[in-house]
């Protein structure tokens, strides 16, 4: 009896890890320079016709897009378009049919065209300070440097949820708008001024964000370097758990524990994994401030020598940020691989307790359409693997 239960579980480990793997997209196409940044690893050369897998991370350049192909394995079909200067990753979880996908948009914009294929799958956009959940629909999304937020919506509805769980829906004919710190807006637009309103949009948020990039810098930077501290406690923790670093060979092996050997595991991380990716995104997107914000003022020495907080001017602000930028962008894709590791584990025991008709063992990290935005952090420092190796860093950073 001993001997079958052990057979059933490396059988289930091994059907599992091949489940894991499938892709949830694919690029359908591509213009001008991107990168796909793939468990803390660049991408050699990404082109069309490749795969997407959860937390694939997609940066694209100031004259490239790329548009994805929506996989069955998120319950959905359709595109998700990713327009230059943009960046975003997009993670799955839950059983076939109720799959919950989210779009964690970091900085820029996309381009949704979603149907869904069969049962009750749900998709988000998760920005800084709202969600857009949907189940099928054709919209956009665009963020600004300013944190303020652009949707429109051309085909179905998308509800817009923001920080303190207000919420409005977007539909054909109007617009939501939300401006960091102020409440959601919906305005009157047709269709067909859509675009030009959009590029309006756009322009006047990057104008508005040079105009006052000199009084919001000291408030950009302490609101950095909080989450910077905040992250660096949890990921300092999470490099040095030993669960993580067995899941990550058995990652490159194909086996896993199973059963109460699993379960315990599970129950050991996951509350401080899911406190992580609460902050990741958020860390993520103050990161891409920062970086506009020293394009902005790097030559204004006036606004350099101003203080951030007493003994730190902007100018030692940005030279240390800048110092630990490379290390900083490493550990946060070092955490999303171990996200993804932590759900390949969820999804095993998910599928184990079904086959053997026991319970669950432990909470998703995501929420899927209904996960409402919550605070960032930052990290700097050399990233181990979650085997304990270096990571490599990539070409190209968000």
């Amino acid at each position: 009896m001993r001997f079958l239960l052990a057979a059933f579980m490396v059988v289930s480990a091994f059907t599992f890890a091949a489940w894991a793997e499938q892709p949830i997209g694919s690029i359908d196409f591509a213009d001008g320079p991107f990168t796909l940044t793939r468990n803390g690893t660049a991408v050699s050369g990404p082109s069309i016709g490749d795969d997407i897998y959860d937390q694939d991370l997609i940066s694209t350049g100031t004259s490239g897009s790329v548009t994805i192909a929506l996989a069955k394995a998120t319950g959905m079909g359709g595109t998700i378009k990713v327009a230059p200067e943009s960046s975003l990753y997009l993670e799955v979880d839950g059983p076939e049919g109720q799959q919950h996908s989210q779009v964690e948009l970091i900085s820029g914009g996309l381009s949704l065209k979603l149907k869904k294929l069969a049962g009750s799958p749900t998709l988000a956009v998760a920005t800084d300070t709202a969600t857009m959940g949907v189940r099928g629909t054709e919209f956009d999304v665009t963020t600004s440097d300013n944190g303020d937020i652009l949707v429109t919506c051309t085909e179905g509805e998308v509800a817009c949820t923001d920080e303190s769980g207000s919420s409005v829906s977007a539909v054909p004919g109007q617009t939501v708008e939300k401006q960091e710190g102020q409440r959601m807006q919906r305005r009157a637009l047709a269709i067909a001024e859509y675009q030009k309103f959009k590029a309006t949009w756009i322009s006047n948020e990057s104008a508005a964000f040079k105009r006052g990039a000199g009084r919001a810098a000291a408030a950009i930077a302490i609101r950095y370097l909080d989450l910077l501290s905040r992250f660096q406690s949890i990921h300092e923790e999470l490099a040095a758990n030993g669960t993580l670093r067995r899941w990550a060979e058995e990652e490159k092996t194909g086996t896993s524990a199973a059963g109460p050997e699993l379960d315990s595991q599970l129950a050991e991380v996951g509350p401080r994994l899911r406190e992580a990716r609460r902050v990741l995104g958020a860390m993520m997107r103050i990161t891409v401030r920062v970086d506009a914000l020293y394009r902005v003022l790097k030559e204004d020495r006036a606004a350099l020598r101003q203080p951030i907080r007493k003994g730190l001017s902007t100018e030692e602000f940005f030279n240390r940020f800048r110092a630990q930028r490379a290390e900083n962008f490493q550990r946060q894709v070092w955490l999303m691989h171990a996200l993804k590791l932590y759900r390949s584990k969820l999804a095993l025991a998910h599928r184990t307790a079904q086959q053997t008709g026991a319970g669950g063992a432990a909470a998703a990290p995501t929420g899927g359409a209904a996960t409402t935005p919550t605070g960032g952090a930052a990290a700097a420092g050399t990233s181990p693997a979650p085997d304990g190796t270096s990571g490599q860093a990539p070409a190209a950073s968000p």
